[in-house]
């Protein structure tokens, strides 16, 4: 389990260093990001939008464009802000305690 925050950071770094990520990087930080904005929403009582301007919808999409070679550096970095902006705003609901069960990087 990690702290929202933790994962924001991550999220961040990531963005702003998206040439120093391959794409199998790219890729599990997208899905991690779903993952957390999923379990985030579901604690708060939050249902999902299911629209274009979802955070989470564009994060399943940039995964499949990563998956067949599609996503531009812009749009992935794009979506990671934004997966970003929206894990801060659901986390704030819990204060600092919030925290989402997802699979830390293997060193």
């Amino acid at each position: 389990m990690r702290h929202a925050s933790d994962l924001l950071a991550e999220l961040t770094r990531a963005a702003n260093n998206l040439d120093r990520r391959n794409n199998v990087q790219r890729k599990r930080l997208v899905e991690e990001a779903i993952i957390a904005i999923e379990r985030l929403r579901d604690r708060a009582g939050v249902s999902a939008k299911l629209s274009a301007s979802d955070p989470a919808f564009e994060l399943q999409l940039i995964s499949a464009a990563i998956t067949i070679g599609w996503a531009t550096d812009s749009r992935v970095k794009m979506a990671l802000l934004a997966a970003a902006c929206e894990i801060r705003e659901l986390s704030a609901v819990f204060g600092s305690e919030a925290e989402v069960k997802v699979q830390e990087e293997e060193h």
